[in-house]
């Protein structure tokens, strides 16, 4: 393995530990909350997300929340839900989401969400859908809003598929 894939494999571990606590509050934390032990194999299956900033990962929870509604969206004339969703993440952006070829039809939502804050939650739901087993999605869910909330697994993975092309599309773009 590369010192470079080493340092990375580090810095997963500590931003899926919850290294932004001091040793106390992680001590406290471990015990309050006792979490199941990350393997090795789950830190190195860890998405490249989680050393992203929150601003990026809420951006990429926006995304896979647009495209876990894309089908509903691309058939409704609610122009309270179209606004909702603009805001969130732009009129361009969502124009152009609604125009990338889908990923398969992600039947996610039965209805479209009504805030931006739910929507971002529904996204990072198909955000933590993605993830390869229940101790890195819990993990996950420490770095994500809305944990509660849950989704299709399927449905999120082909969300946040579609969110993660949709973001490297725009980022080649700029």
């Amino acid at each position: 393995m590369s010192a470079a894939r080493r340092v990375e494999i580090a810095a997963r571990a500590r931003a899926l530990s919850g290294a932004d606590l001091g040793p106390r509050a992680r001590r406290l934390a471990e015990r309050l909350n006792a979490p199941a032990q990350l393997a090795f194999a789950e830190i190195a299956a860890a998405p490249d997300w989680v050393l992203w900033p929150e601003a990026a990962r809420q951006d990429l929870a926006r995304a896979a929340g647009v495209a876990a509604c894309a089908p509903k969206l691309r058939w409704t004339i609610d122009g309270k839900a179209l606004r909702i969703f603009a805001q969130t993440i732009g009129a361009d952006r969502l124009d152009a989401l609604l125009a990338a070829p889908a990923l398969g039809e992600i039947d996610a939502v039965e209805t479209l969400p009504d805030t931006a804050e739910a929507l971002t939650a529904l996204g990072a739901a198909a955000l933590r859908a993605d993830a390869e087993g229940p101790a890195l999605a819990s993990r996950l869910a420490a770095l994500l809003p809305g944990a509660d909330l849950t989704i299709d697994p399927a449905a999120g993975r082909a969300a946040a598929a579609q969110a993660r092309q949709w973001l490297a599309t725009q980022e080649t773009s700029a």
